[in-house]
């Protein structure tokens, strides 16, 4: 479906796994997008390639699960003169659903299958809700 030379391609990011740790990685991507875009699977030609376009974001909402696993917020710290203070930042809390809608809107409205959009879950009957 995705090769990591694909993934370094449309990331820039460079990964190393096994064969089978990849196939995972993209499996769950895969499911996961899907899922985010009120489809069963992925839409793919005769012999099972991804769209440019659909490849391009499945790589990088995998970027975005993989920098996000275990981690809810990131903590920034400022230091002027003698004071410093830490906090969460507003913009690491976001989730990769949402850092990939602002990034690739275009490409989600293609291939959203949601009524109004695109959408954080689906309901047990596969319905959408929450969606925006």
């Amino acid at each position: 479906m995705l090769t990591q030379d694909d993934y370094t391609l449309y990331t820039g990011q460079s990964s190393n796994y096994p064969a089978a740790e990849w196939e995972k990685l993209i499996t769950l991507a895969a499911m996961r997008l899907a899922y985010f875009l009120c489809l069963d699977e992925l839409p793919t030609d005769e012999e099972g390639n991804l769209p440019e376009d659909l490849a391009m974001l499945l790589a990088n909402f995998l970027s975005l699960m993989l920098a996000e696993r275990g981690s809810n917020a990131q903590v920034a710290s400022k230091t002027v003169r003698n004071f410093s203070i830490s906090y969460a930042t507003g913009d690491a809390c976001k989730n990769a659903f949402a850092k990939i809608d602002n990034t690739y809107g275009d490409i989600i409205a293609k291939y959203s299958a949601c009524k109004s959009g695109l959408t954080v879950e689906k309901s047990v009957r596969g319905r959408c809700h929450e969606c925006f």
